[in-house]
């Protein structure tokens, strides 16, 4: 007899796949995110009153020399793999898994701050700086968001592991 699978599996198979593809099929420049990437960082440094604008994966800002928005900088990579953890979890309801959907924004906007944080450096301490920042801080922040991001789903959907404790009667576990 063969064994029935269902509906969730079918699901989560094909999210993965439509990930891998698109890893597969946009490699090495996952177009569109480099330029979105750089055109929505534009936009918050513009609402901070920088003279920012983005054309294609460039960003220009006045006072810094212009900057690549590159496919790693996008975060679109980091934004695969947290779904990707979260869609490879066993025994996990496909409603939570789902639910992870809408952290990949939050994900996003915790890069445009990372890259606007970059370039607020390199305009208040020198080009030099924006690279010290992007290469480093950026990195730790950027990675930092997306563990505290997990283990903010991890607690909403209740998916935290725990160890069940057994009470005795004396009072100790």
């Amino acid at each position: 007899m063969v064994a029935r699978l269902d509906h969730s599996f079918w699901i989560k198979s094909l999210v993965i796949l439509l990930m891998l593809l698109y890893l597969i099929t946009r490699f090495p420049y996952f177009y569109p995110f480099p330029e979105t990437t750089g055109w929505s960082t534009a936009q918050v440094l513009t609402l901070l009153g920088m003279q920012a604008i983005s054309v294609e994966n460039l960003l220009i800002v006045q006072g810094l020399p212009v900057m690549e928005v590159s496919a790693e900088c996008s975060g679109v990579v980091l934004m695969i793999i947290f779904m990707l953890v979260i869609f490879l979890i066993p025994g996990i309801k496909l409603s939570h898994r789902l639910g992870s959907v809408f952290f990949i924004p939050v994900l996003y906007f915790g890069n445009i701050i990372r890259l606007t944080i970059d370039t607020l450096a390199g305009l208040k301490f020198g080009p030099e700086a924006l690279v010290f920042f992007h290469d480093t801080l950026g990195q730790v922040f950027i990675f930092f968001w997306t563990i505290m991001l997990y283990i903010i789903w991890l607690r909403l959907f209740d998916n935290f592991p725990r160890e069940k404790r057994t009470i005795h009667p004396d009072g100790y576990d």
